[in-house]
């Protein structure tokens, strides 16, 4: 049980790891492409980018403890596994509103409009 917490605590701590280095170059590439991305929702786009990849080394992770993979294929996995999450990472700006729709939505006047 405390080696399960243990590991389970591990993860976490990586994935929030893993989140907080990868922000800093989602923050950057989203103001290059112009999009509305703070800091918090750039750290939030990192972290759920890097679920697909959990998801990869989870699999192989089954496949290595039934047989049907042998430990080099694990570690070329456990490589793998990071350039997926780089993938969504970088391919989910496009998902991301535009910096100029976030201005509209956030416009100023829009109450004294409706007065």
């Amino acid at each position: 049980v405390g080696a399960g917490a243990a590991a389970a605590g591990g993860v976490l701590l990586s994935w929030w790891l893993l989140a907080a280095l990868y922000c800093g170059p989602v923050h950057l590439a989203g103001f290059f492409v112009n999009r509305d991305l703070s800091w918090s929702a750039s750290w939030r786009l990192a972290g759920a980018a890097l679920m697909p990849g959990a998801i990869v080394m989870i699999a192989s992770l089954w496949f290595y403890g039934g047989g049907l993979m042998d430990l080099v294929q694990l570690l070329f996995v456990l490589g793998a596994h990071f350039v997926v999450g780089w993938v969504y990472l970088f391919l989910s700006l496009l998902f991301v509103p535009p910096a100029n729709e976030a201005l509209r939505r956030k416009n100023p006047f829009a109450k004294a409009a409706r007065r």
